[in-house]
């Protein structure tokens, strides 16, 4: 098992996205605006521990996909976890 130091670090998969709009109608600029986006990354390593540090076992990681079920791979960025609490 992971200290919590360790887990903490982990979790730090965070992106701030910062935009700047302006708004042009007919060639004329008409407003301008700012926003920001915060996005936290969560691997799909990092979601199984710590379903497994709250008492489940994951039986598997798939694609998002209601069809049929395949194994997920690195590049999928829809997953759905199967897990069973124990």
């Amino acid at each position: 098992m992971r200290s919590r130091g360790t887990i903490n670090a982990l979790l730090k998969g965070h992106v701030e996205i910062k935009n700047q709009v302006d708004v042009y109608y007919l060639e004329e600029h008409v407003d301008s605006f700012t926003y920001t986006l915060d996005h936290w990354l969560w691997t799909p390593s990092v979601l199984s521990e710590l379903l497994t540090q709250s008492g489940f076992m994951v039986e598997g990681i798939y694609k998002h996909n209601l069809t049929e079920i395949e194994s997920a791979i690195a590049d999928d960025f829809k997953v759905i976890f199967m897990a069973t609490a124990i």
